[in-house]
């Protein structure tokens, strides 16, 4: 079984380590990140951790192992009414943290291809302009530890966010990779656009195509 829960600040720096580890070896880490040490991005990672702690519309959850509390994935789910979550749940960061928050681009590892980050940016943020709506809950992240995949981890932190869409009787968006595809169809989301980032346009090597997705909610009208 496995627990999921709110992320804490403590969580932080497995989270940021998690990123790295699970985005490694894809086309989108290898280009931002050419001929270096995957682990030279994890200050930067960090930094954007804690910015995401402290977004209050963002809801990070991480699923752990009851026995051991280990984190073996997370999500990032972009809620806009955050109604109904509790003070307990909103992550207070400490100075530390907030200061680490503020320094993203100065802890950009050297040789980082920074063109390449911010085209991807640029067409994630072209997508969601084009088809979220107001009300649409946005799956921004959700990842599991390649040791841990295959057992249900990822599932329950879509099941997390799928049980709050359907409550509140929204969509929810999403941008799947190659890995993620086979389990957002079959938990019932639709494709809309296959999204292809030419890598040499910036700098970097070779394509990698996402697929946009949206799940209507459970009973919605047509």
């Amino acid at each position: 079984m496995t627990n999921i829960r709110y992320a804490t600040e403590a969580d932080a720096p497995a989270i940021a380590e998690l990123n790295v580890v699970c985005f490694q070896h894809a086309p989108m880490y290898r280009n931002m990140f050419p001929n270096m040490d995957p682990l030279a991005a994890l200050p930067m990672k960090l930094s954007r951790t804690y910015d995401k702690l402290s977004n209050p519309k963002m809801h990070l959850l991480v699923a752990t192992d009851p026995a051991s509390n280990q984190i073996l994935g997370c999500a990032r789910w972009v809620i806009p009414d955050i109604k109904g979550r509790s003070e307990n749940e909103m992550v207070a960061l400490s100075d530390e943290a907030r200061a680490t928050a503020a320094q993203m681009a100065q802890l950009r590892p050297a040789g980082m291809n920074v063109a390449v980050y911010d085209a991807v940016l640029t067409a994630l943020e072209g997508t969601r302009q084009k088809y979220v709506q107001e009300d649409d809950i946005v799956l921004e992240l959700l990842v599991t530890h390649p040791q841990h995949q295959g057992k249900g981890v990822g599932k329950a932190l879509l099941d997390w966010g799928m049980r709050m869409a359907d409550e509140r009787h929204v969509r929810i968006y999403l941008e799947a990779t190659p890995e993620g595809y086979p389990l957002y169809r079959k938990s019932g989301w639709r494709d809309v656009e296959d999204l292809v980032m030419d890598y040499s346009l910036y700098g970097g090597e070779g394509d990698a195509t996402y697929v946009v997705m949206i799940r209507e909610p459970a009973n919605y009208p047509n």
